[in-house]
């Protein structure tokens, strides 16, 4: 399985609210040109992933999601040294939108973020303005929420090598420069940008 996965966390108020999750499958990103839109608009597409935040804040926190596992096992086998109610937020980094993208552009992705208006966020679907308050609670909390620092050490210290980052898992997972090498001949090869 391939897959990254950003986590999002409630206002407190929130929390225990119907949960809601969404997967968003690669031809279901919207283009415009050479753009992939992941979040916000251009031109005529818009995203099915929108976000009121400024897309420049590092709030969002990202891991491989096949190192939950390693996370769990190492949670077990130190048994009575971690104390009850301990939190393990498995990370591999902390980010914004932009340094998502950013990440991508330089393995031949073309996408943009866009900030969308909260008053324009806010009419996109039903509950969208509790998303939006969702949303801004990142901006001030992040993900993981006050204690993020703690409970991101109390997993590395677990797992010593730490986690994989998004700029390794993406160059592993969404390599399109790489991948285009591989399958065309060095005569034949098209860079992003120019022509043949």
């Amino acid at each position: 399985m391939k897959g990254f996965q950003l986590w999002v966390a409630l206002p407190p108020e929130l929390e225990n609210a119907a949960n809601a999750s969404q997967y968003v499958m690669p031809e279901e990103v919207p283009v415009e040109g050479p753009v992939r839109v992941i979040l916000g608009s251009y031109r005529k597409a818009r995203s099915p992933i929108a976000a009121p935040m400024d897309p420049s804040k590092r709030v969002i926190h990202a891991g491989d999601i096949s190192e939950v596992g390693k996370a769990v096992a190492a949670a077990f086998s130190a048994r009575g040294r971690l104390p009850n109610g301990s939190v393990l937020s498995v990370c591999g980094g902390i980010y914004s939108w932009k340094d998502f993208a950013s990440t991508l552009r330089a393995l031949g992705h073309n996408l943009q973020v866009v900030r969308v208006p909260a008053e324009a966020y806010d009419r996109f679907f039903p509950g969208a303005p509790e998303v939006r308050e969702m949303f801004q609670y990142f901006e001030e909390q992040t993900y993981f929420g006050p204690r993020r620092e703690a409970h991101i050490a109390a997993a590395k210290a677990l797992v010593p090598g730490g986690f994989t980052t998004f700029a390794h898992w993406a160059r592993t997972h969404m390599n399109l420069i790489a991948d285009a090498s591989a399958s065309t001949s060095t005569e034949n090869r098209v860079r992003p940008g120019t022509t043949a």
